[in-house]
């Protein structure tokens, strides 16, 4: 996609509009969160939302039995006449949308001059805040969201590892205190084979969907060009 938009910049054709680099960034920056951030955060959510609500799961579940039960035999996968059958689901999808705020941030333009200090009353410089935004953004937020969704996803297409990992927590809550609400850190922390299941699930899929880095020389990759010191997004 940076190839194509780097193209579209430096094409000489004249009936092409050049793209500025505000243009390119902003692009970009829409992919990430809208096609990218809040698709999984939406699926996540969702998924949340019918566990907590087995009846809603039994009524998109009986509908989607239903279109099946007219698919002819030699069709694999869901067809988008399929999609646009189901009435119920997109119920459910725009329930899960109104009750939870998927945008991680939204993004403002200062109209006044902004000064942010750190703990100990400095001040801090543009790159700093940007880093720690970034940090919180990938590291506190986008990371756990994503992995939170593909162990839900590797869970469900291995039963025998989400049957061990329920039998773990149902004998580690058989000696709970009668008064204990909720989960307790001592308790998580004895839960081995789940954080066996986490690691495997973070082994199998790339959960940050970027990784910044600076070229220290300069570097080609494909056709884009990056010269020494510039930012790269991988």
């Amino acid at each position: 996609m940076v190839d194509l938009l780097l193209d579209i910049k430096n094409s000489n054709d004249p009936s092409s509009e050049n793209l500025e680099d505000e243009q390119i960034v902003n692009i970009l920056l829409g992919f990430l969160f809208a096609g990218h951030e809040t698709t999984a955060h939406a699926a996540l959510w969702l998924t949340i939302y019918l566990h907590d609500h087995p009846e809603i799961l039994q009524r998109v579940n009986e509908e989607q039995v239903e279109i099946v039960k007219t698919r002819p035999p030699s069709q694999k996968g869901l067809t988008f006449s399929e999609i646009r059958q189901m009435e119920y689901l997109p119920k459910a999808i725009d329930e899960t949308l109104r009750l939870y705020g998927l945008p991680p941030m939204l993004f403002r333009k200062a109209k006044t001059d902004v000064k942010v200090n750190d703990e100990d009353g400095e001040n801090l410089e543009n790159e700093q805040i940007v880093n720690l935004i970034l940090g919180f953004l990938f590291a506190g937020h986008e990371t756990t969201a994503h992995a939170a969704l593909w162990l839900t996803i590797y869970i469900h297409d291995h039963p025998e590892i989400l049957q061990r990992v329920k039998e773990e927590q149902e004998e580690i809550v058989k000696t709970r205190p009668p008064s204990q609400k909720g989960l307790s850190l001592n308790e998580i922390r004895q839960m081995e084979y789940r954080s066996k299941a986490i690691n495997e699930t973070m082994r199998l899929y790339g959960i940050p969907p970027m990784l910044f880095r600076k070229a220290k020389t300069d570097v080609k990759v494909l056709k884009v060009f990056s010269r020494q010191r510039s930012g790269l997004v991988v």
